[in-house]
């Protein structure tokens, strides 16, 4: 599994209601090698996400499944002394304490496809109450055929695994080398599910990383009337924009229709690399050409940017601008602060509570100011007015139930 964010890892902080489950813990730990006895952490774990299940299968897995097995170490986002830098550390040996808690963990990190020297979290172990919480979305059932995108560590796919049985689990990943650990943690347990999805086999399809736009692949996997959920998200570092969409393949098989839902967590965008974190190829460097600019007067402030229904209708009809935002989340800012967006094909603006910057001759806050208006003549539609739909050509269509606010992408 791919986590979204270092400080959250799974859950979207500022709105999705797993972010209460992230701590963190200090002072005197027991090693994971001193664990003699696990079950009874994993059922004080199962307890603690309790809220988020629904059903005897799902219960009965979290509390039977050995998650110290899958996280025999992870990396922690802490400032190194010794370097004199904040960065990540690994952690041997971990406390079964933190690891039987409803806490993520990142478990690989790589550099950037766009160079420099971060490290960025490409592979993590989810917040076992998210990871409840989508099965419960999805009902999924002991006998069903399951396939999830996103091995990474394993463990997800071994509580799939209890509920539905190995043999009716198929789990997936870009990293060979995450998969190979995977299988032989499975394997230990007696689980042996496929690493191959099958096409046109699967009752349900859970997706542990985010999409900007949902893959064909997956509507091929899944038989008719196969249900799958998938974390919808713009793929920049800058953008907290996102939705949870519920997919059912049609009668025919061949196309895929649905709603979305307000996020109850995320995760970081799918790699498109093996060997790079790439969620930050596509934010663009800032354009500015002083003989272009020009100042004008809004129409609409900046302000127009913190609406989160209003981010969401944006990204879909302008997906490669990409905008600044307060961080962390709730951070006061001052009226004269800028606001920067961007697109990739190089246009820009700068905008205040005031007067928007801008390279002539486009004026890009201007048809932001235009998209706003289109949004609120639709009556500032949320995202249970949209209806998704997967094509056969592989296009991912988000538009507005009532009227013709479309994008294709």
């Amino acid at each position: 599994m791919q986590p979204e964010r270092a400080m959250g890892v799974d859950g979207d902080t500022d709105r999705s209601p797993h972010d209460r489950g992230i701590r963190r813990f200090t002072g005197k730990r027991t090693p994971m090698s001193r664990l003699v006895n696990w079950k009874p952490l994993a059922e004080r774990l199962r307890s603690e996400i309790g809220e988020w299940i629904k059903t005897d299968a799902i219960r009965e897995a979290f509390a039977n499944t050995p998650r110290h097995l899958f996280i025999p170490r992870y990396l922690d986002y802490t400032f190194d002394e010794d370097a004199k830098r904040t960065r990540w550390v690994p952690v041997e040996d971990p406390d079964p304490d933190l690891i039987y808690s409803n806490t993520a963990f990142v478990t690989q990190v790589q550099p950037g496809a766009a160079g420099g020297t971060d490290m960025i979290s490409t592979s993590s172990s989810s917040m076992p109450g998210l990871m409840a919480d989508m099965i419960e979305e999805l009902s999924i059932k002991p006998g069903m055929r399951v396939v999830e995108i996103g091995t990474g560590t394993g463990y997800n796919a071994a509580i799939l695994c209890h509920i539905v049985g190995a043999a009716n689990v198929a789990t997936t990943d870009i990293d060979p080398e995450l998969v190979e650990s995977a299988k032989n943690r499975l394997n230990k347990l007696g689980y042996h599910p496929t690493f191959t999805p099958e096409e046109g086999s699967y009752d349900r399809l859970i997706a542990t990383h985010a999409v900007d736009n949902i893959p064909y692949e997956w509507v091929r996997w899944l038989k008719p009337g196969g249900v799958m959920l998938a974390d919808l998200r713009a793929r920049n570092p800058m953008s907290h924009i996102a939705a949870w969409a519920i997919v059912t393949v049609d009668d025919n098989g061949t196309t895929a229709t649905g709603k979305l839902l307000p996020p109850r967590g995320g995760f970081m965008g799918a790699r498109r690399t093996l060997r790079h974190a790439d969620h930050d190829v596509d934010t663009p460097r800032k354009y500015t050409d002083t003989a272009r600019l020009r100042t004008r007067q809004v129409i609409h402030p900046k302000a127009i940017l913190d609406d989160a229904e209003f981010e969401f209708f944006l990204w879909r009809s302008m997906p490669s601008a990409v905008w600044s935002r307060p961080w962390p989340p709730g951070k006061h800012e001052d009226p004269e602060d800028q606001r920067q967006v961007m697109t990739r094909d190089g246009r820009w603006t700068s905008v205040s509570a005031i007067d928007a910057g801008y390279m002539t001759p486009d004026d890009l806050w201007g048809d932001i100011e235009l998209a706003y208006d289109k949004w609120t003549d639709a009556g500032k539609p949320g995202l249970d007015a949209y209806n998704i739909t997967v094509n056969t050509d592989g296009h991912t269509v988000v538009e507005l139930a009532v009227s013709g606010a479309e994008d294709t992408a």
